[in-house]
């Protein structure tokens, strides 16, 4: 049986890695449903002649770019859609046991793969935290069977648990780098600029996200996200720093025994867990570690770091769509920082003082949207629509603070 797959975030870090690990498949390689592309037109038009799939999805405003990149045997062959009716047309007949999707996006866009995953019961392979979170905390009917994670964290998780039944976990450890705010003074962390920060020690991966690992925002989501996935406590979740990033993830079960997932950090492995996972084999090999690589210390001392995370851990209440807040907040603050209109150590103070107020004094407005809102469900078509329209009033609220 040929299997399909949709690449969502096909130009981005995460669809390099895929198709990275597609290229090296020799039997039984899968064909290529949709490539989605977000504004890099001349990449999506190289994907296109060299994976030909059915469709290429991209917003409205690069439609008529990316037509005239492509050649008129590809222009002929390939369907080139933007908006949420003509996504939803084309995955309205496919098999969901033959077709997967990889949702690669940054932020809230990521929304769109995840929706379409859930309401067609399609498994996906997600790295997008954002739409985690939104179904977490906006949905009633979120079926994780449904989520293979490629956050590494959440991948060490997800390997980890079978070994251990759900009762005899006592803590579950998430590991962070520290960023580059890590044993750094506040003089050194205000002297960080946005080169500095993009640059992540041992991780290849986007802007945003590598930003998110200096300020804190990633493992905040990824806090979120564990909730969401394994329906853990979070009360059982805690946060360490692993400086060199070998150490994904640790459980803790009743005994004091320590369960590990240690690898070289390389977005490599998740994503060829998973295509291993459904049968397809590829010949890319993970560097082994030494045992000289292997010296790691681990922190729990996330203050200095991180300043957000303790407050936002200690306060957060998924009822009150706290990260539904941060996701807005944190992307409209991201913004002014690529802009040059705030530092890193704004960026990191602005992200506390918000928080703060949201959780000491709600405005009016906030309250009323929780205390009036109703969970939205994944087979009602039109759900994708309000959730966009949730995102508009919270970015509304967002304003106010900021």
């Amino acid at each position: 049986m040929n299997k399909y797959f949709s690449l969502f975030g096909a130009t981005g870090s995460i669809g390099d890695f895929t198709l990275h690990v597609i290229d090296n498949i020799k039997e039984g390689k899968p064909d290529i449903f949709l490539l989605s592309g977000n504004l890099q037109t001349e990449k999506l038009a190289i994907l296109a002649k060299k994976y030909n799939p059915e469709f290429l999805h991209i917003p409205e405003k690069k439609k008529d770019e990316l037509y005239r990149l492509l050649d008129d045997n590809l222009k002929k062959r390939i369907n080139i859609i933007s908006s949420f009716d003509e996504i939803y047309e084309a995955y309205h007949n496919v098999n969901i046991w033959e077709h997967y999707i990889i949702n690669g996006v940054i932020g809230t866009g990521g929304m769109l793969p995840s929706f379409l995953s859930q309401h067609f019961n399609i498994k996906s392979a997600i790295a997008n935290k954002e739409s985690v979170i939104l179904s977490h905390e906006l949905f009633e009917d979120l079926d994780t069977s449904l989520i293979y994670p490629l956050d590494s964290e959440q991948h060490g998780i997800y390997k980890i648990l079978p070994f251990i039944k759900k009762e005899e976990i006592e803590n579950i450890y998430i590991t962070a780098s520290g960023g580059k705010a890590y044993k750094k003074t506040d003089d050194e962390i205000s002297s960080l600029n946005l080169d500095d920060v993009v640059k992540h020690p041992n991780w290849k991966m986007g802007k945003r996200i590598t930003v998110d690992s200096s300020t804190g925002v990633n493992k905040a989501y990824e806090y979120i996200e564990t909730q969401a996935l394994f329906n853990i406590p979070k009360e059982k979740i805690r946060i360490v720093i692993d400086q060199k990033s070998l150490i994904h993830a640790i459980i803790q079960d009743k005994k004091n025994n320590y369960y590990f997932t240690v690898s070289t950090p390389d977005m490599h492995l998740p994503i060829l867990s998973f295509f291993e996972s459904i049968g397809i084999y590829s010949q890319i090999k993970i560097a082994p570690l030494s045992f000289v690589d292997f010296q790691v210390q681990l922190t729990d001392i996330l203050s200095k770091s991180y300043p957000i995370l303790g407050p936002f851990i200690n306060n957060y209440d998924r009822s009150l769509f706290a990260g539904t807040f941060l996701i807005v907040l944190n992307n409209r603050l991201l913004d002014s920082f690529f802009d040059y209109k705030i530092s890193f150590s704004e960026l990191r103070d602005k992200l506390c003082q918000i928080l703060q107020i949201l959780f000491q004094d709600r405005d009016d407005i906030y309250q009323s949207l929780f205390k009036n809102f109703n969970k939205l469900s994944f087979k009602d078509k039109d759900s994708y629509i309000k959730i966009n329209e949730f995102l508009d009033i919270m970015n509304k609220i967002v304003e106010k603070f900021v």
